[in-house]
């Protein structure tokens, strides 16, 4: 079974998380995901929209200027551990519901290497809308960032799952064949329709995303041969399945502007 540990972090490791939030605000903008700024913004807390108004000083100086401005502040007037408890508390029903996954998660691996991991951190993060994922190939640390999301168990639990089936594939596909976002995403919420499958505890409503925030046209083309070359039982061999799909729509057919 998977163990499931959520992290609760100390002023040093939630400023780092305020900080990529807030540095990262203009891809969430430019990949049409404007939740974010809204989830900040609306916070209404007068150091966070100044934080965010200065959003250009986290990429100059390695954040220093961003860092030595704003840091002392976080502390005293934002950095408050008992809300990163009050979030655990909520969160923690949903552990014995991603359990249910394992036998899938342990099928995928047999049948083509997917990645599991002996222990999922996941980083409880109260500056962020939503969830996302880190892994670095050359050390082999992954890690979930978990940020407010439905307050549902069912939602929440089907949301950890599609973080830690990203994790999964992340080396052994995405970095592999080079995927782009909107690809790695449809092959993991096929991977959930399949994972997710009679467990009734799991919300299993997810709509396969369609491509249409890309730049490019192609990518909502191709997306129902994509889904026809994973098939109905993505466990059998993904990675051969990636591969046929890239043969018949290589980059330069899925990015024609």
């Amino acid at each position: 079974m998977f163990n499931i540990a959520f992290l609760i972090p100390d002023e040093n490791k939630a400023w780092s998380n305020l900080f990529c939030s807030i540095h990262l605000l203009e891809w969430f903008e430019r990949n049409n995901r404007p939740y974010m700024m809204k989830f900040l913004r609306s916070k209404n807390n007068q150091l966070l929209n100044e934080m965010i108004d200065d959003a250009e000083l986290t990429k100059a100086d390695n954040g220093k200027q961003f860092f030595n401005k704003y840091f002392e502040r976080f502390k005293t007037e934002l950095f408050d551990v008992d809300e990163y408890k009050k979030r655990v508390k909520t969160l923690e029903p949903i552990i014995p519901i991603v359990q249910k996954c394992y036998p899938k998660f342990e099928a995928l691996n047999k049948n083509w290497g997917f990645k599991i991991w002996d222990e999922y951190k996941i980083n409880i993060n109260c500056y962020r809308k939503g969830a996302g994922y880190s892994y670095d190939c050359d050390t082999g640390v992954g890690a979930i960032n978990f940020g407010y999301c439905s307050d549902i168990p069912e939602k929440d639990a089907a949301i950890l799952a599609h973080e830690m089936l990203h994790l999964g594939i992340e080396e052994i596909i995405v970095r592999q064949f080079d995927l782009q976002q909107e690809e790695k995403e449809r092959i993991v919420d096929n991977l959930c329709i399949y994972v997710f499958d009679g467990i009734n505890e799991i919300d299993n409503s997810r709509k396969l995303s369609d491509g249409s925030i890309s730049q490019y046209q192609e990518v909502a083309n191709v997306c129902s041969y994509m889904d026809e070359c994973i098939g109905a039982q993505p466990e059998t061999n993904l990675i051969q399945s990636i591969d046929g799909f890239l043969q018949k729509f290589p980059v330069e057919k899925r990015y024609k502007n």
